[in-house]
């Protein structure tokens, strides 16, 4: 009897340490297939990310578009919902430094008057620079609907998710900053009414 005992105890000593093994091999052939995932996927976002940014090189027709090579997609103005937000009678920001510190963290990268020519803007939108407070209030709406929060809505169509984005806490400072000083809407910002 004691040597079945033993012989059991045996096989199962084995039997374990067959399976640690198995897990050990598992666990290094699932390492070694996520990192060549990875790899791929990487190279997938940067290309999609590029694509998406700049469009290709062929518009289309075979031949080059006029623009130095670069043909942006084309893109419909589809906004944000509006947000609701409103100017608070004790409101606190303002341009110096809160919004111009916003803007040149996300949003000059693209959008300034500096960038001449769709490669150096990525594709954004001529004249909708916000590297000044004129810039951003004359296309206050367009700001707010991209990348504005507030009670109704939080927007995050900008900047685009390869870029780093603001907590929703910048947004609504966005939101409000811009409830307060756009001309549009009664003081709304353009990010509160309808289009």
């Amino acid at each position: 009897m004691r040597l079945r005992v033993s012989n059991w105890r045996r096989g199962d000593a084995l039997a374990a340490a067959g399976a640690a093994k198995c897990r050990m091999a598992l666990s290094s052939l699932r390492t070694y297939w996520l990192s060549k995932m990875r790899a791929a996927l990487a190279g997938l976002c940067a290309l999609s990310i590029y694509a998406a940014a700049c469009g290709t090189k062929d518009n289309g027709t075979g031949s080059q578009p006029s623009n130095g090579g670069v043909a942006c997609p084309t893109v419909s103005p589809s906004f944000g919902k509006p947000t609701g937000a409103i100017c608070p009678s004790n409101s606190t920001v303002q341009y110096e430094p809160e919004i111009r510190a916003f803007m040149s963290t996300y949003c000059t990268r693209c959008h300034s008057s500096q960038l001449k020519g769709d490669e150096a803007r990525l594709c954004a939108t001529p004249g909708h620079d916000f590297d000044n407070q004129n810039g951003i209030l004359d296309e206050a709406e367009h700001v707010a609907r991209d990348a504005a929060a507030g009670p109704l809505a939080t927007n995050t169509r900008m900047p685009p998710a390869a870029y780093p984005q603001p907590s929703v806490a910048e947004r609504a400072m966005l939101g409000e900053w811009l409830a307060c000083h756009a001309s549009s809407g009664g003081g709304s910002g353009g990010s509160g009414g309808a289009p």
